[in-house]
């Protein structure tokens, strides 16, 4: 018998300006880009992970052995009540999820995006451990090139993606309804960063004694204080996890130490809560719950059952439509800050730094036209402090065309 979902204990995280509910968007048509032909090809069966081993390997009582893929995990099935221990490189696997089987004709790479995940995924452990600690905030040049595309990945990585997709887009254009699933995943991801940046960040650190458990979806939805706010939650290693919780506007950056860094908040969870979290963690599992001890992955196991709530992102305040197109420059602009010192920013307008954008990782998908130039500026400095808005449809001060054209651009490198 399924039971009601219901948020952990921490709703009762601290709460910082005014409460929002979650953005109501609807698909509008829109096209990938001119002349862009979608071909079938066969492939390779290949097994890749939902969730990067390196990520996993953060949940393991191991913390000594490189690689990290090869760190210990216990792996409890919800399926099967089994318990099991494995390495990182062996879990939370599926055949095939990200490899592209309709391709553009001018992109042979059907490992395109599988690849592109590698450049967020290369240097994800060094940056969630510079994320959990508390004496210094992460450096914003981190936090942009890895933490946010990793939060905004997590949330289309899933196997469910392409069923959301396909009832997406059955009603949209033709071009649409062949594009892989894959690609799409690559847009969602550029258009979630605007909104991730802009949301209230919390880190979590668990209490003495106690342990975060990890799943096999990455994240789960969350209410935040005493006013409510909607949000997501995404473990981060077995002591921290990141509640973001949507905002309109919000100070994203500081000049501090020489450099720019994030202005993330801290919170300690008691006892109770980071209970109540694992409780959740493992409610909201697809199948799998991964610990760093087989008692965790045991009682992980005990957790009913529920009926899942609504996981598409934009149910949760970070849409992929609507105005999310409007911000799709949003995390390039701030990317190029970071290189600048905060006397060097113009207060109005925010250069992008090309060059130093292809020097790391980076969205592949690159705005088009038309350039609504009517719409505010989304960045701005304020003293030594760079501030972001994040338009909504209750406050953009024209209407959304019905449709914008984009350009799918593919990185050349292998490695990208």
């Amino acid at each position: 018998m399924h039971k009601e979902w219901t948020s952990p204990v921490a709703k009762r995280f601290p709460i910082i300006g005014r409460n929002r509910t979650a953005a109501k968007i609807e698909d509008e048509q829109y096209d990938v880009g001119p002349n862009l032909r979608i071909v079938a090809r066969g492939c390779e069966a290949r097994s890749q992970h939902l969730l990067p081993a390196t990520y996993l390997a953060g949940f393991s009582a191991d913390q000594a052995t490189l690689p990290r893929r090869k760190r210990m995990l216990w792996v409890g099935d919800l399926q099967t009540g089994r318990v099991f221990e494995a390495p990182a490189a062996n879990v939370v696997k599926q055949r095939d999820v990200y490899t592209i089987r309709r391709l553009p004709t001018e992109t042979p790479d059907r490992l395109m995006i599988e690849r592109w995940w590698t450049g967020i995924e290369a240097p994800l452990a060094a940056a969630i451990e510079k994320m959990t600690r508390r004496a210094r905030r992460i450096e914003a040049v981190v936090w942009l090139r890895t933490i946010v595309p990793f939060v905004a990945s997590v949330l289309v990585r899933g196997s469910e993606f392409d069923e959301g997709f396909r009832l997406r887009t059955e009603h949209i254009a033709p071009l649409m309804r062949t594009m892989d699933s894959s690609i799409a995943r690559a847009i969602d991801v550029h258009r979630l960063l605007a909104s991730l940046i802009v949301a209230k960040w919390i880190v979590v650190q668990a209490p003495s004694g106690h342990e975060f458990i990890g799943n096999d979806r990455g994240w789960f939805p969350v209410e935040v204080g005493v006013a409510r706010e909607i949000g997501i939650a995404v473990p981060l290693c077995r002591t921290t996890h990141v509640v973001v919780v949507p905002q309109e506007m919000r100070e994203v950056m500081e000049w501090r130490d020489g450099t720019w860094r994030s202005t993330e908040e801290h919170y300690d969870a008691s006892a109770a809560e980071a209970a109540a979290t694992n409780e959740t963690i493992s409610a909201m599992a697809r199948r799998f719950v991964i610990a760093s001890s087989e008692r965790l992955a045991h009682e992980a196991l005990t957790v009913p059952r529920v009926a899942q709530p609504e996981m598409e992102p934009s149910a949760h305040g970070f849409p992929t439509g609507g105005p999310a197109r409007l911000h799709e420059l949003m995390w390039h602009r701030l990317i190029s800050a970071t290189q600048r010192r905060y006397s060097m920013l113009d207060t109005q307008l925010f250069e992008i730094d090309t060059e130093f954008i292809s020097s790391g990782w980076h969205p592949i998908v690159r705005r088009g036209d038309p350039v609504l130039s009517t719409l505010p500026g989304d960045v701005a400095l304020e003293g030594r402090r760079i501030a972001a808005r994040f338009y909504t449809d209750e406050i953009l001060p024209f209407k959304l065309p019905a449709t914008l054209t984009y350009a799918v651009k593919y990185p050349v490198d292998s490695d990208m």
